[in-house]
Formats: C-alpha cells, structure tokens, sequence
C-alpha cells in the first residue's frame, strides 16, 4: 500500500470522522473502501452503457427470464442488516454481509476469476 496526503474542507473532514466512527471504522478503512467504490460504480456504469448501446429488447427479457430467484435465507440475511443498521447504524455487520455475498456467489454460479472480478473491479482491465 502506499501513503496518499489529500486536503479536504474541514466539513467534509468533519463529516467523513463522525461517519467512519459510525461504522467502527478508521477514518483510513472508510476512506479506501469510498475510495473504490467510485471506480466500481463508474466502470459498471460505462459497461452497461456500452451493453445498452449494442443490446436488444428480447435478449434483455431472455436473460432476465434466466435470472435465479434469490432463496429465501439470502433475503433474510438482506433484510436483517437493513433492520439492524436501521436500529443501530454502528452494528458492524460485515460478517453476514461476507455471508450474503457468498449466497450471491453461490446463486449466480460465479466462477473464482468471477467473484475475484466482482470484488475487486478496478484491478481488471
């Protein structure tokens, strides 16, 4: 890992201590995982745009068709970190949110190279 200094407004400082401590984060984990999160919403968003642009409707509706209904213990495990962190937003519920990953995994038939992919989109290219 190498050491990045920035300079933020002193809000925006503010802001990001007061959410990481929320969390139970460091102010360092907060800001390398919303750090990645950019890239991997940026590179999912050109690569569906380049899909939409050369797609058609019926395939859209066939794949869609394809997609697995979710089992029930995967929307369980959803729905108990959403009421959790609704109650107490500083619960770390990383653990079952690595378990929910794994049913999503599992759901979807995602090869290791996938699931390297999914997780770590900015270092694929």
């Amino acid at each position: 890992m190498r050491t990045l200094t920035i300079q933020l407004p002193e809000p925006l400082r503010q802001a990001i201590e007061a959410l990481a401590a929320k969390e139970c984060y460091s102010v360092s984990q907060f800001l390398a995982s919303a750090a990645s999160e950019k890239p991997a919403v940026v590179l999912t968003m050109d690569y569906l745009r380049r899909e939409a642009a050369t797609g058609r409707h019926e395939n859209f509706e066939k794949y869609l068709a394809a997609v697995p209904d979710a089992p029930p213990s995967l929307a369980m495990n959803c729905d108990h970190v959403l009421d959790t962190k609704q109650k107490k937003p500083a619960t770390n519920t990383s653990a079952l949110e690595r378990e929910i990953d794994q049913q999503v995994h599992v759901l979807y038939g995602l090869t290791p190279e996938e699931i390297k992919a999914v997780e770590n989109p900015t270092t694929q290219k």
